[in-house]
């Protein structure tokens, strides 16, 4: 197959109609972008990184006192992304300490304990030290699952209750930290009250349960609604893959059974083995927001690859 044929515009739009669904009913669907131009756009943005990048994730759920499914996972196959096609990129994650066990695990099942740096501040004190040692380090930002402050600065649960004790202010990277850095910022989101979602302020008031409590007012470069934010994820790794004609990249064909479902199902079995429980239910399951994974998930994935290299 030719590369041409393989970095198919139309590939990318086949893939945002996969993740911009709202499976959840959550009611979403106005702040999907009905263009595939996003996920070009944020791809194009990662693979030209000259400094780094830093993906934050990591969202508390109270009801279990630890941090939820949907995020890491995303995560973890963004950053493997990363690894095989640009190798010598740094990569940065920034989580607290109720995903970070969870992310541990998924990263050393994944052989990216010693590629990607995994940073875990236990306080606003050693945040601040971080946004020092981060500075001049990266310059691009991503935000996956992360909950961003509300228009009285709290962190609020899609059933608004109030989190703000358990979050550390990782959107403050997003505001002015980004601009005085030269850091360009992109978020994925699924329900109105993570990073990014600010730009669909005006929507999620009105369309989203609890809008007016928990919307986030954080605004980034680039921001992707989606029907869970581990699909974003993967939708940004796989239009990477696309961008590099991967079927010219040797190291990453070598490797391209790790993005398939069967070794993703047991990267979700070390989330969970790490205490992250699924979004909605709070308990330590098979799920992610409430969608069973072999079910759901597992069919996204291997749809998204399927096109990845066709």
């Amino acid at each position: 197959m030719s590369s041409k044929t393989n970095n198919d515009p139309n590939k990318y739009e086949q893939i945002r109609q996969i993740v911009q669904r709202d499976l959840g009913s959550r009611g979403i669907t106005r702040m999907f972008d009905r263009e595939s131009t996003i996920l070009e756009s944020m791809s194009k943005n990662i693979l030209n990184s000259k400094l780094g990048i830093c993906i934050v994730t990591g969202f508390y759920i109270s009801s279990a006192g630890i941090g939820e499914t949907d995020g890491p996972h995303g995560t973890i196959f963004l950053a493997k992304a990363i690894q095989l096609l640009r190798p010598s990129l740094p990569i940065h994650i920034l989580t607290d300490s109720s995903s970070s066990e969870s992310l541990k695990r998924g990263l050393r099942h994944s052989n990216l304990s010693d590629v990607v740096k995994l940073h875990v501040p236990e306080n606003e004190e050693q945040f601040s030290e971080l946004e020092n040692t981060l500075a001049g380090g990266i310059d691009r930002l991503v935000s996956i699952e992360r909950c961003g402050h509300n228009k009285n600065g709290e962190y609020r649960s899609m059933s608004s209750k109030n989190i703000t004790q358990n979050t550390l202010p990782f959107d403050r990277l997003f505001g002015e930290w980004s601009k005085n850095n030269n850091v360009m910022t992109m978020a994925i989101g699924d329900g109105g009250n993570e990073i990014g979602m600010g730009k669909f302020y005006d929507i999620i008031v009105t369309d989203i349960n609890f809008g007016e409590v928990i919307a986030c007012t954080v605004e980034t470069d680039l921001v992707m609604c989606v029907g869970v934010s581990n699909w974003g994820g993967y939708a940004i790794a796989a239009a990477m893959m696309i961008d590099e004609q991967i079927q010219n990249n040797t190291r990453l064909m070598e490797n391209i059974d790790w993005f398939r479902s069967e070794n993703q199902s047991v990267i979700l079995d070390e989330i969970i083995k790490g205490g992250c429980v699924d979004g909605i239910s709070g308990k330590i399951e098979r799920k992610v927001d409430g969608l069973d994974f072999d079910s759901v998930h597992a069919e996204m994935i291997d749809l998204i690859m399927d096109i990845v290299i066709l």
